[in-house]
C-alpha cells in the first residue's frame, strides 16, 4: 500500500503544469487522460462550488473567468486514485481544501488577492474539471 501511495504521489507531482499541457491551467489532465473536446471558456460566468463549514456542507456561487474541462480515464484509474492524484498536486500548488468527498473537491488557491477556485469531479471513469478566477 505504501508503495502505491508513493507511486500517486510521483505521477501527480511528474504532471504538475509544465509537465504536460494544461487545459485549465492551473490544474489541467493528468497525462494518461483523454481530453473530451477543447475546455470550454468564459470570460464573465458564476459558477457554484461546494464548501464546508461548521454548518455542514454549502454551496457558494463564485463569479469570475472559468474553464471547464472533461476528461476520461484512458488508464482504467479508480476514482479514488484520480482524487488522490490532484490533490497531491493541488496541495504542492498550495491550494486550502474547502470541500472532499469520495468523488469530488474544492479547493482554493490564493496568490495576493486573487483567488483561484478549482472543483474536480471524478465518478466512473470521468473526470471534470471547474477552475474560476475570481473576479474582484
Amino acid at each position: 500500500m505504501r508503495f502505491r501511495t508513493a507511486r500517486l504521489v510521483l505521477v501527480a507531482l511528474l504532471m504538475l503544469p509544465g509537465a504536460a499541457l494544461a487545459d485549465c491551467p492551473p490544474v489541467g489532465g493528468m497525462g494518461d487522460v483523454d481530453a473530451v473536446g477543447a475546455p470550454v471558456k468564459k470570460a464573465k460566468d458564476t459558477v457554484t462550488f461546494k464548501l464546508t463549514t461548521r454548518a455542514g456542507n454549502q454551496t457558494v456561487k463564485v463569479p469570475g473567468a472559468s474553464c471547464v474541462q472533461h476528461y476520461t480515464n484512458a488508464k482504467g484509474r479508480s476514482d479514488a486514485e484520480v482524487q488522490t492524484m490532484y490533490r497531491v498536486r493541488l496541495q504542492f500548488q498550495g491550494a486550502q481544501f474547502i470541500y472532499l468527498d469520495a468523488h469530488e473537491l474544492t479547493a482554493i488557491i490564493l496568490r495576493g488577492a486573487a483567488q483561484t477556485w478549482i472543483g474536480i469531479r471524478s465518478d466512473h471513469g470521468k473526470t471534470d474539471i471547474t477552475i474560476v478566477e475570481k473576479a474582484p
